[in-house]
């Protein structure tokens, strides 16, 4: 099937009792599809010789609307890697449901995504070629309906204002761009302030640790701290949530999120908390923190309020879950800050002005002699 890359390979008569092969194009809606992927990784190279590795997680429906990609969510842990992916090697695993029927095929891994994120391909395409699909049933390989297909639990439109970490970058288009790393570097507040990444990732991966609260004005660092802190967490094979700033969103949303995950460890991050007043903070301190313990997660929050906001949100019980840190918002490093922006966001503007500014320095910078 030119089109799509794709043959049908008969390898002859397979052993006794072996079910026919089945294969189903998946809807795109707003929910999700537990899945299964069985294939040969570098990572799993065993003195030359290629073993296999299961993966497991869920398709995102809703990713890729209009196309015939797939995204996977991944609840495989990622293997340690210093550059690069480390799922090289996995493209062309099949993608199966938990029931054994062929979705899709793995193709990719966009690195920017995280190493919980990787895509497929769809099977759509082959409806358009009736004799390929002709084929295909000649030889036991049938189209069955994906409206019988597992859906996985916690999935409902509701559930989707609470987003995994993969699906948030992707997000980040526009100005919002510059929360990633690789368009704006961070800067740090110092190892020794208690706001530090560093710091904040390892208070809340100490067991039994209470939740954090960063506390800053406009512009201070509270959703790129976030971020930062979240981009530590993923790497290390945690689960992301991010509770979106929504008037409509409830702690239920939140608990039926945090309770579906199939890691061990996850990080709830509710950046501008005061935007979410129906999530109740004591309810997450008293019943969903137990519930996820007596189920074997270890959940990790970490919030952000303006100072403004922040008795309304110590009010709803905040000092029940979460332990208050302040940002750095002294002038040296709201400088150093706004630097880092303009450089990155603007540098041809930065070119020009400093140009009309001071034009022999800047000819001679770019003409230095020999």
């Amino acid at each position: 099937m030119p089109e799509v890359d794709l043959a049908l390979l008969v390898l002859g008569e397979g052993p006794p009792g072996l079910s026919p092969a089945r294969w189903a194009v998946l809807p795109q809606a707003v929910a999700s599809v537990p899945f299964v992927a069985v294939g040969f990784p570098d990572h799993a190279f065993r003195q030359e010789t290629p073993t296999t590795r299961q993966l497991t997680g869920s398709i995102l429906l809703s990713s890729f609307l209009g196309s015939h990609e797939m995204e996977l969510s991944l609840s495989s842990p990622a293997p340690r890697q210093a550059g690069g992916s480390p799922w090289q090697g996995i493209s062309g695993a099949g993608v199966t449901t938990t029931d054994g029927v062929l979705v899709g095929v793995c193709t990719s891994h966009h690195v920017p995504s995280g190493s919980a994120s990787l895509t497929a391909t769809g099977l759509a395409r082959l409806t358009r070629d009736a004799d390929f699909a002709r084929l295909l049933a000649e030889h036991g390989v049938e189209q069955v309906a994906a409206d019988g297909l597992p859906p996985s639990p916690g999935t409902t439109a509701g559930n989707r204002r609470v987003r995994t970490h993969a699906e948030v970058m992707r997000g980040l288009l526009g100005r919002r761009s510059y929360l990633d790393q690789e368009h704006l570097p961070f800067v740090h507040p110092g190892m020794d302030h208690p706001s530090h990444p560093d710091r904040l990732f390892g208070r809340l991966s100490t067991a039994g640790s209470r939740g954090v609260l960063l506390i800053g004005p406009a512009g201070s660092g509270k959703t790129r701290t976030s971020f930062e802190v979240a981009r530590r967490a993923h790497r290390a094979g945690w689960q992301v949530l991010h509770v979106q700033a929504d008037t409509a969103v409830t702690a239920d949303d939140v608990a039926a999120a945090v309770l579906s995950c199939e890691r061990r460890r996850v990080l709830l991050v509710l950046d501008y908390l005061d935007a979410c007043p129906q999530v109740d903070l004591r309810a997450l301190a008293e019943v969903l923190l137990p519930e996820a313990r007596n189920r074997g997660i270890a959940l990790a929050c970490l919030a952000s309020v303006r100072p403004g906001s922040l008795p309304a949100v110590q009010l709803r019980g905040s000092a029940g879950l979460l332990d208050e840190v302040c940002l750095r918002d002294d002038w040296p490093h709201q400088s150093a800050v706004i630097t880092q922006v303009i450089q990155h966001a603007a540098p041809e503007t930065v070119h020009l002005w400093a140009r009309r500014r001071w034009p022999g320095s800047v000819a001679a910078a770019r003409s230095p002699r020999s």
